[in-house]
């Protein structure tokens, strides 16, 4: 397994995608996009922030694995939901796609909920990035429906949503204290 050569302390890796997909996956696809998985991570901040009101300095020793794991889950699911594997993520194991944080900073309970407002500048970036995602989703989804397979240019775009993605995201639950930076790079194969 590699991971991206970046020096941001947050990286993640996706298996290089199956020669063909299941065409019932489309549906299954489908069917997840309407679960509520960004309006539970919404609440990323405020979770934090509770955490680090019950350990004084000691958030990312008493919950950063366990955060971790649940970014890595997302991880997953958003990699399944891309295009990228066709395996769906299952809980409390660890699947191909991996998510790598480097623990850093000391967050308060203020800085937790002020990520609140410092996301939103990125988050508009991430939409837009988003928006061209869920348009290759949907083509992605179509071709595979006829096919078996993705169009080449699916892949390196949503590798670079995928990482984006991650990257606010451990940054948005106070797992990092840099701020992710406005750049689309790559999630490496492994």
């Amino acid at each position: 397994m590699t991971t991206a050569t970046t020096t941001y302390p947050v990286s993640i890796s996706v298996p290089a995608p199956p020669q063909r997909f299941e065409r019932i996956s489309v549906l299954f696809r489908i069917v997840a996009s309407w679960l509520p998985i960004p309006t539970v991570l919404f609440f990323l901040p405020f979770m934090s922030a509770y955490q680090i009101s019950k350990h004084k300095g000691d958030f990312h020793a008493s919950y950063g694995e366990s955060y971790r794991a649940l970014l890595n889950w997302v991880a997953s699911f958003y990699a399944w939901m891309f295009f990228l594997t066709d395996q769906f993520p299952s809980w409390g194991e660890e699947g191909a796609t991996r998510l790598g944080v480097e623990f850093s900073g000391t967050p308060t309970i203020g800085s937790a909920l002020l990520r609140l407002i410092m996301v939103i500048p990125i988050g508009i970036f991430l939409y837009l990035v988003g928006i061209v995602g869920a348009v290759i989703m949907i083509v992605s989804g179509i071709m595979v429906l006829f096919t078996e397979r993705v169009p080449n240019f699916s892949e390196p775009w949503q590798r670079k949503n995928l990482q984006l993605t991650m990257r606010v995201l451990g940054y948005y639950a106070s797992l990092v204290e840099e701020y992710p930076p406005f750049e689309l790079e790559p999630a490496p194969s492994i």
